[in-house]
């Protein structure tokens, strides 16, 4: 379909209306597209699971905890990557305690649609006494909320990081 874009600072602001007096251009049969965005590319989750311990490796609920302590460095411990649709065992607050007893673990899965923490998280976020320490979907992305945030500055220094070494 033909129809007017309205630029202004250098962006779209508007599409499909005509601004009386605007500067024209003829984009000669082309097509416009907007370009990527954030909600695409996920650029900030990529760039912060860089910086955790890839656990996608782990077979098992108990082989990623083993992953995460023999990684593991002082403060909050971070992994990223898990699959457990096919491990023998289930991901549970008890097995990063008996691995990890007293530490704030949180690992996120491979989809981002679920994380899995240890009781120490788990009353860090307000939460102390779930079931499980294993949250999916809605839930999950309310506590990943709740944790510690780094500040905007770090974090776009880690999408500058990672997009560079994307780029390279």
């Amino acid at each position: 379909p033909i129809g007017d874009i309205e630029i202004g600072d250098g962006r779209i602001v508007a599409v499909g209306r005509s601004t009386a007096g605007a500067e024209q251009f003829d984009v000669d049969g082309r097509t416009v597209l907007p370009g990527l965005w954030d909600a695409h590319v996920h650029s900030v989750q990529w760039a912060a699971a860089r910086r955790r311990i890839d656990v996608s490796v782990a077979a098992s609920a108990r082989e990623t905890a083993l992953l995460l302590a023999k990684n593991a460095s002082d403060g909050m411990i971070f992994g990223s990557g898990f699959r457990d649709g096919l491990w023998p065992d289930q991901p549970h607050k008890d097995v990063l305690q008996g691995i990890l007893p007293g530490r704030e673990v949180v690992v996120s899965s491979n989809d981002l649609h679920t994380v899995w923490l240890s009781p120490a998280a788990l009353a860090l976020v307000g939460v102390p006494g779930h079931p499980t320490g294993v949250f999916r979907e809605h839930e999950c992305f309310a506590i990943m909320a709740a944790l510690p945030q780094a500040d905007a500055a770090e974090v776009d220094g880690w999408v500058a990081t990672a997009t560079t070494a994307a780029a390279a």
